[in-house]
């Protein structure tokens, strides 16, 4: 089975546009916070608009007339433009969260023991000795 031009074309793309989102989310958006941040939320951080752009802007010539005559090309942007316009839609719902790749498990909070307060009636009946005339008596 040979894997003919147009499939390599297209496997190029994909590939480019699945690593420039993992590089941005890897290295851009722990050293460079975005000014984006403080108006998008998460959506604003450089992994999310950045590839969601880009990908916009890679549809855009491979589903018109431009560069028409740019088969290949037209080929490559359109596995580039859905691979990073998806994958900047992941980054904007699952971000970087202190500049590690992997989601922050967040701990329970460890509550003391609760004392239990040693009463007269605890030490001076148990529920073997309970009975009905100590009930009403």
């Amino acid at each position: 089975m040979a894997i003919d031009k147009q499939t390599m074309v297209v496997g190029a793309g994909a590939g480019i546009g699945v690593v420039v989102p993992w590089v941005l989310k890897e290295y851009v958006d722990t050293s460079y916070p975005s000014p984006l941040v403080g108006t998008l939320g998460t959506w604003g951080k450089w992994s999310a608009f950045l590839p969601i752009v880009t990908g916009v802007a890679a549809l855009v010539p491979s589903f018109t007339k431009i560069l028409n005559k740019k088969r290949s090309i037209k080929i490559m942007l359109f596995g580039y433009g859905i691979t990073s316009l998806l994958s900047g839609i992941f980054n904007g719902m699952a971000p970087v969260a202190m500049g590690l790749s992997r989601p922050v498990v967040r701990q329970a909070a460890v509550r003391p023991a609760v004392r239990q307060v040693a009463t007269q009636l605890n030490n001076s009946i148990t529920p073997t000795r309970v009975t009905t005339q100590k009930i009403l008596a």
